[in-house]
């Protein structure tokens, strides 16, 4: 009695044995209902300016330092915790373009240019993108997101704004 595999078993078991190889990374999952546990402070904000400190902080995951960047934002809407201010600054980390990893972090980026909303009859309208974010007070009175500075994007999340208005 002889044994047939199909041409496609023999790629699949190549794959499988490949795999224990393969660098890879545990990244945490931030689902809504995490995000707004860990957070002191969710905010709708506006990005206004963004400057990186001349901080860095250094991953030794992947033996890199990542610049700090502070980021201005004007706060349009809370939704969680006190805030009576009108802006907040956001402590986060940038990868730079030149630097390229395997497996790397999650890094949030503010877009500071507005987009361009079509309205009803096809008017044009140009807005300012608008972010909600998960947040946490450091001790230097900066806000940071509740996943991190190296997967920060689980808790800056940009709101669509592209669709029409009603």
């Amino acid at each position: 009695m002889k044994i047939h595999f199909p041409h496609g078993c023999l790629g699949v078991l190549a794959w499988m044995l490949l795999i224990p190889g393969l660098p890879a990374r545990q990244i945490d999952l931030w689902p809504y209902d995490r995000l707004e546990k860990a957070a002191d402070l969710i905010v709708i904000g506006v990005p206004e300016k963004s400057a990186q400190t001349g901080e860095s902080v250094h991953a030794t995951l992947w033996q890199k330092d990542f610049p700090v960047v502070n980021t201005t934002l004007k706060v349009t809407g809370v939704l969680k915790g006190r805030f009576k201010m009108t802006e907040l600054t956001v402590f986060h980390l940038r990868q730079p373009e030149t630097m390229i990893l395997s497996n790397g972090p999650y890094m949030a980026t503010f877009n500071e240019q507005p987009v361009e909303r079509i309205l009803p009859g096809g008017k044009r309208q140009s807005a300012k993108r608008e972010y909600l974010l998960f947040l946490r007070k450091r001790d230097d009175g900066r806000f940071e997101p509740v996943s991190g500075p190296m997967d920060s994007a689980h808790a800056i999340r940009e709101l669509n704004v592209s669709a029409p208005l009603p």
